[in-house]
Parts: structure tokens; sequence; C-alpha cells
């Protein structure tokens, strides 16, 4: 039992130790696949992510690297656009795009402040 206990806490341990490649704001990783929830201050915008006729995908691998997928079904006829770019810290550069977009983790909901202000939300999707 002992045993079982011991090789038990050695697992969990491992587990809970982050990874060279981990990427993490305030302590918390981040990589993963996140969805757009709202846009703060935009209720037309937040209103057609709710509706489904605007998704935005964010997925962050480890090491830092990151896609950003938008799709617009009521402006763009469901044009997709593909942005990739880089996480420093909490900056985000994506390739194509002037400036960097910073990263706050409030809560379980990650926050994109893209250069000119605007802060869409997301949540985490796996």
């Amino acid at each position: 039992m002992r045993s079982l206990l011991l090789a038990l806490a050695l697992a969990v341990t491992a587990h809970a130790q982050p990874s060279a490649d981990d990427v993490r704001i305030d302590g918390r990783s981040i990589v993963g696949v996140w969805e757009a929830v709202e846009v703060l201050g935009d209720w037309e915008a937040s209103e057609d992510i709710r509706s489904g006729a605007l998704t935005t995908v964010l997925r962050i691998e480890p090491g830092g690297a990151v896609r950003l997928r938008g799709t617009d079904w009521k402006r763009a006829q469901g044009r997709t656009v593909l942005l990739e770019g880089h996480i420093h810290d909490n900056r985000l550069r994506l390739t194509g795009l002037p400036g960097e977009a910073e990263l706050q983790r409030l809560g379980p909901r990650l926050h994109l402040v893209d250069p000119r202000g605007r802060e869409t939300v997301f949540e985490r999707r796996w």
C-alpha cells in the first residue's frame, strides 16, 4: 500500500511540473484551443459570435506558436482568415499585422487585447 501511495504521489508531482515548452500566464498554462465567446464593448460582434455568424479560434501550441482562425459568415460570405504568430511572455505578434496584442488570463478565460484596444474574450475548447 505504501509503495502504491508513493508511486501515485510521484505521478501527480511529475504531471504538475510544467514542461519547458509550456506557455504560461500568471502561472497557468494557456496551451490549447480557445474559442471566442464575446468582444467586450461591441454588442454586435458579441451577438454574431453567439449566433455562429462569426467564429474565432485561437490555437496555442507548446513553445508559443499560435494560429488564429476567423470565419465571418455575415460580412465576408464565410471567408476564413488564418493568421500565424508567436507568443512571448504575454505579448502576441501575428505575421502580417502591425503591433502586438496583449494576453491576460482572467479566471478561466483568456482575454486578447489587440493594438487598437479591442478586447476579445476566449474560453478553452480543447
